[in-house]
């Protein structure tokens, strides 16, 4: 048995009461730590979806008038709306902030063609400060509207004719960035494309539970 003495005591324990104090506290600290660990203002852990989706998002010029509409699900998470413009498809700044009040579907009328931007973009801030984007849709004049180029032609099958009917066309990643709804169809239909950006859709044509898709490819000009 090692005996201390009454001076290796006053020394030795103060020493090891100490080192114990230092244990416990960086144990705790680690602890901490791994809790609170999150993504810098995101408050969502690295890797997890926002728990909000957009389900579309688009952008019209009429009457001098640009008026652009979306509608999200799951907004509860949702602070503000920020729709952002551009000249160029690259550099954006912001046009207007909306305020998230679990409307589902939002409409924004700027009486001119906002900032002269043809480029539109939504930035969606979560309560926790987090943010995601739209993809970017382009909005041009009137007059742009109107030519041929600008127009898809459906064709519908010969038993929809005079049945109501919806086309919807959809990015690549499934977001529906146009919606037309038909009380009455014809044997052709044409759906403006001119706020669309070069790249690939899907055009559904949807008559109660029947969908003709087809595929759209908008080239570079």
């Amino acid at each position: 048995m090692i005996t201390l003495t009454s001076a290796y005591r006053k020394i030795f324990l103060p020493v090891v009461a100490v080192a114990i104090c230092l244990f416990f506290f960086s144990v705790a600290a680690s602890a901490h730590m791994l809790v609170t660990s999150k993504n810098p203002g995101t408050g969502i852990a690295p890797g997890t979806p926002p728990p909000y989706s957009l389900v579309m998002f688009s952008t019209s010029v009429k009457n001098n008038q640009v008026i652009t509409t979306w509608t999200v699900s799951g907004e509860e998470q949702l602070k503000d709306f920020v729709l952002e413009g551009s000249t160029d498809g690259k550099t954006f700044r912001t046009i207007r902030l909306v305020t998230a009040r679990n409307a589902g579907t939002y409409t924004l009328v700027n009486r001119r063609r906002a900032n002269l931007c043809d480029y539109y973009r939504l930035k969606m801030i979560d309560i926790d400060g987090g943010f995601s984007y739209s993809p970017v849709v382009t909005a041009n004049t009137e007059d742009e509207a109107d030519t041929k180029e600008n127009l898809y032609q459906i064709n519908v099958e010969a038993g929809w004719v005079s049945q109501v009917g919806t086309v919807t066309i959809t990015d690549a990643k499934g977001f529906v960035l146009i919606t037309r709804k038909f009380e009455k169809l014809s044997n052709t239909e044409m759906i403006n494309i001119s706020q669309l950006a070069p790249g690939s859709y899907i055009v559904k044509l949807i008559v109660n539970e029947n969908v003709i898709e087809k595929k759209l490819e908008i080239p570079k000009k």
